[in-house]
């Protein structure tokens, strides 16, 4: 059972105790948050990577089908000049130039869909970023509040440590033991003008006691 005088101590050590743990807390939020936005910068650079590789996936497509075409307009000519047409003029002339339309028709659409998933990537990425920058503000705040907790409890263990002390008494008891061993000292003195060091007319002994 605690006496108590032994309570302000107590308290003491809870406050200490409980502003280790406000500490703890607000370090160990802080360091998740580093680790989520070291990840989240981590992702964005994967999605900026993901865009760059859409660009040359759509670059190598294009490249194809610009073969492709030019191979199937090669035949159609190849092919109407062995039957003896002259593919400048007429239907003849019409297929060729249908066929570079529909190509260029595909090839837009291709530029299209590889324009539209390099879009995708960098606003993962920019999304990412900006995940990581509310994290690493989260966990400044998450220091900045520990700190302010910290100091919270301190003093509201401080206040609770006095209030603790002054109902115990340990105040006036002290105060008590400083007023009687002054006067004991006064007694062995013997000061006449109340000044226990007046150099002038006595010889100097401590009022604390002791010849």
């Amino acid at each position: 059972m605690c006496t108590p005088a032994a309570l302000p101590a107590l308290a003491l050590i809870g406050t200490g105790v409980s502003a280790a743990g406000v500490g703890y807390a607000a370090l160990a939020a802080n360091a998740q948050a580093r680790g989520a936005a070291a990840q989240d910068a981590v992702n964005a650079g994967e999605a900026r990577n993901a865009a760059q590789d859409a660009i040359e996936r759509g670059n190598v497509e294009q490249m194809r089908h610009s073969r492709d075409v030019s191979a199937q307009m090669a035949a159609q000519r190849a092919a109407m000049a062995a039957n003896g047409l002259d593919i400048g003029f007429g239907s003849a002339a019409d297929l060729v130039g249908d066929t570079a339309m529909y190509g260029q028709e595909d090839a837009a659409q291709i530029a299209k869909g590889t324009a539209g998933e390099v879009r995708g990537f960098e606003g993962q990425a920019a999304g990412f970023m900006a995940d990581a920058a509310s994290q690493r503000a989260a966990g400044r705040s998450a220091l900045i509040g520990g700190a302010l907790n910290m100091g919270s409890t301190i003093i509201g263990g401080a206040q609770q440590y006095g209030r603790l002390r002054a109902s115990a008494g340990l105040g006036k008891t002290l105060q008590n033991v400083d007023k009687t061993r002054w006067s004991a000292g006064q007694k062995k003195v013997g000061v006449r003008s109340g000044n226990p060091y007046d150099l002038r007319r006595h010889t100097v002994f401590s009022p604390w006691g002791g010849d």
